[in-house]
């Protein structure tokens, strides 16, 4: 039987996985943490709407057959030529290989904003801008500086998208 792997639990990662765990295919799928989190709606966390671990989703929750095996490890390499996923905790044989690592911020030409700005990245980004807005907060109490009060957004806008 072939040995297929994927490497990411992002969106792709956990499509391919919950297609594959659904027909009962045997598969390994490598991630750097046990959840998948809610990419999307990751500037809900970081503007506090809700607790960071609201937007996050065990991966054992969607994947439940025994066929899947979840690995928690940080990719560090493949091997193309042997077919070796390399990882921190152990290199991983494979037939097929799904890649679906991550994505990369886009600052769309903007002076500055990649230098100086907090990026969400992930769910503990998220979270950890989150703090930082709290304590500019809690700073500005202390002290009046409105400095501490001044929060510049960056990001992309969907115009198909309209909130009332």
């Amino acid at each position: 039987m072939s040995k297929i792997v994927i490497v990411g639990a992002g969106y792709a990662g956990m499509m391919a996985a919950a297609h594959l765990d659904r027909e009962g295919i045997p598969f390994t799928i490598v991630n750097n943490h046990d959840y998948h989190y809610l990419t999307i709606l990751l500037h809900e966390a970081a503007g506090g709407r809700d607790a960071g671990e609201k937007y996050a989703i065990p991966i054992k929750e969607v994947l439940r057959k025994d066929t899947s095996e979840l690995v928690v490890a940080e990719v560090t390499g493949i091997d193309k030529a042997n077919r070796v996923v390399k990882t921190s905790t152990g290199d991983i044989s494979y037939d097929y290989l799904i890649y679906s690592l991550g994505w990369v911020s886009e600052y769309f030409g903007i002076k500055g904003l990649k230098e100086y700005s907090l990026s969400i990245t992930n769910l503990d980004s998220a979270v950890e801008i989150r703090k930082h807005i709290d304590n500019q907060f809690h700073l500005y109490t202390q002290d009046g500086d409105e400095r501490h009060l001044r929060i510049a957004l960056g990001g992309a806008f969907d115009g198909n998208r309209v909130d009332g």
